[in-house]
């Protein structure tokens, strides 16, 4: 986070060669190597980790995000896909759950790959699982101020300030839909 990344790779690498098993530790090297733009080696590990464990939805939400930053964006898909539908049947009582946070993500994806109309529909998803998803409430918001709707991207920047009071972007988001 504080932009040694490489540092923290050797440092973690280090430790894996000596433990293994800690998952905690092999999460966080992928997350570094993500953030030090090296997805080649994020797929790598998580493909290891996988081996061990192919029920992982940790690691299937990490590589959606490797996948999302090596441009393959229907693999970054498909593995955030395979997390939601994870942690769905992990569900008690047979009641939907989906992680907003991978709706999300999953939404940006579908906006990247030019797919508007899935974007919305899964960003609305994603409000159906929070209501209060920041990500997805400014994500809505931008797109109905890109179409004209100026009342639903008010709505949407107004639900995220309700929750985030200093959100910079709802509050120009706000004032531009204003």
């Amino acid at each position: 986070a504080n932009g040694e990344a490489e540092k923290s790779i050797t440092l973690m690498t280090e430790y894996i060669e000596k433990n293994p098993s800690d998952k905690d530790v092999r999460y966080a090297l992928m997350q570094a190597y993500i953030s030090n733009n090296q997805a080649d080696k994020a797929l790598e590990e998580g493909s290891q980790l996988l081996l061990k464990d192919p029920n992982d939805i940790k690691v299937y939400r990490l590589l959606s995000r490797a996948y999302y930053q090596a441009e393959l964006y229907d693999m970054s898909l498909l593995c955030a896909e395979k997390a939601n539908e994870m942690l769905k049947g992990q569900a008690k009582d047979g009641a939907a759950v989906s992680d907003p946070g991978i709706l999300n993500n999953m939404g940006v994806t579908h906006l990247t790959m030019e797919e508007e109309p899935l974007a919305i529909a899964t960003f609305i998803e994603a409000l159906k699982s929070d209501e209060n998803n920041i990500e997805a409430n400014l994500n809505l918001g931008f797109i109905a101020l890109k179409s004209g709707d100026f009342t639903y991207a008010l709505e949407r920047f107004n639900s995220t300030l309700a929750n985030d009071e200093s959100n910079i972007m709802a509050k120009l988001g706000k004032a531009v839909a204003l």
